[in-house]
This record gives structure tokens, C-alpha cells and sequence, in this order.
């Protein structure tokens, strides 16, 4: 992080700029068509103080203020243009990521997920909170790779929330030097091992078996 300004004035430049976005819940099926409809920009930032406002002003520091409540049974709706709409995913990503697999920054890459069954409200927010500050101060394991973060609401139907950490690392063996492919599956394993234990603070009773390895090329080639 480096500083920029004088005196009241000085802000810390973060080491990459970011992107929040939310999902809006779909009518109907998803496709890759109401997928894109469906997103939405809400705050661009790549100084600290810029995140430390939007996190203290507004609702989307906790989980909970948005997603479906399985205690009260509550689908929680915002007013957006004539209609309301339900929030059933948010998402965080580098600046310039469009969050989809077939992004540049996505394709080659993969993503590590897991799903949460019955969170607290507690946990769920705690959980919002350490994955969204450990990226933003680059505290993963060579965090370059990581290009964001989804948090996806299943609570309604399904009772669990999908966590999702995409990655620009490659891990198509045939496709690569055994000496890249090397180190890409150390890089990878650190970031998993770093994942796994920021789960971990909020729900420890999750192991290794509970995260699942996506491949976006074969996904993007099948």
C-alpha cells in the first residue's frame, strides 16, 4: 500500500484497485443472457478510506442485510427502478474482472468453492467480512492470482451459501511445462490451504473435503 496527499489529506493507495458488485436474483432460469442483465456495478474503489466508507455506510458489509433469512422466513427486497428485487449473490473483484469465466483474467484459471449448509447470521456476516478484508489487503498467499470473490444466496431453496475464490492459475497439466505446472500447484495449494483456514474461523467444523477445484478452461471448452 502506498500513501498519497499531505497532511488530513493523505490516503493509502491499495495494492490493486477493486469492484463490488451484487446479483440480482433471475426471473426463470439462468442464462448467460438475464446472467449479465443481472449484475450490478455498486462501488469502485483503490484507496482504503474509499472502502472504509462504503463498508461503514452501507448495507453491504453484512451478509445478512441482504440475503434470505431462514429463521424468519424473510425475502428481503430493494426498491431498483419501478420493481423490487431480491439480492442472491455478491461478489468482489479486481477492477477491470468482469465476473464471469470467460474473462480474460478468468479463463485459463480456476476457482476453489464450497457450500456453507445453515449459517448463522453471526457466521455469515464474519465470514463476508474476513474473505472481503483479507483480499483487499492482499493477505493470500501470492494474492496477484486471485481475481475474486462470490458469495452466492441458496438459503431459500436449497438452505446453504456458495463461497467461491477465483483464481488466474492455470492447472491444465497437459497444456503446460512440467516445471510451470509445478508451481502453479504449489501457488494453488497455498491459496488453498489460506482459504480453508479463513473458513475455518467461522465455521470449523469445514475440512478439506468440503472444497471443491473448478477448472474455468474445461468449463469454457466444453
Amino acid at each position: 500500500m502506498d500513501q498519497t496527499g499531505e497532511g488530513s489529506t493523505v490516503q493509502t493507495v491499495l495494492g490493486s484497485g477493486w469492484v463490488f458488485w451484487d446479483r440480482l436474483q433471475a426471473e426463470g432460469a439462468r442464462t448467460n443472457e438475464n446472467y449479465n442483465d443481472s449484475m450490478t456495478i455498486l462501488f469502485t474503489f483503490d484507496k482504503l478510506e474509499e472502502f472504509a466508507m462504503f463498508w461503514k455506510a452501507t448495507p453491504y458489509s453484512r451478509l445478512s442485510n441482504l440475503f434470505y433469512d431462514l429463521e424468519s422466513r424473510e425475502l428481503k427486497r430493494f426498491k431498483i427502478g419501478d420493481d423490487e428485487k431480491s439480492v442472491d449473490g455478491m461478489l468482489l473483484f479486481r477492477k477491470g474482472v468482469q465476473p464471469k469465466w470467460e474473462d480474460p483474467a478468468n479463463c485459463f484459471g480456476c476457482s476453489l468453492s464450497c457450500e456453507i449448509i445453515r449459517p448463522s447470521v453471526k457466521c455469515l456476516d464474519n465470514l463476508w467480512k474476513d474473505l472481503v478484508f483479507r483480499l483487499v489487503g492482499e493477505e493470500f498467499p501470492v494474492s496477484d492470482s486471485i481475481t475474486g470473490l462470490r458469495v452466492l444466496d441458496r438459503l431459500r431453496k436449497n438452505e446453504f451459501i456458495k463461497v467461491e475464490l477465483w483464481l488466474n492459475i492455470p492447472l491444465q497439466k497437459t497444456r503446460l511445462t512440467p516445471e510451470v505446472y509445478e508451481t502453479n500447484k504449489v501457488n494453488f495449494d497455498n491459496v488453498f490451504r489460506h482459504f480453508l483456514e479463513t473458513l475455518q474461523k467461522s465455521f470449523p467444523l469445514l475440512t478439506e473435503n468440503h472444497i471443491i477445484t473448478n477448472d474455468h478452461y474445461r468449463a469454457n471448452r466444453a
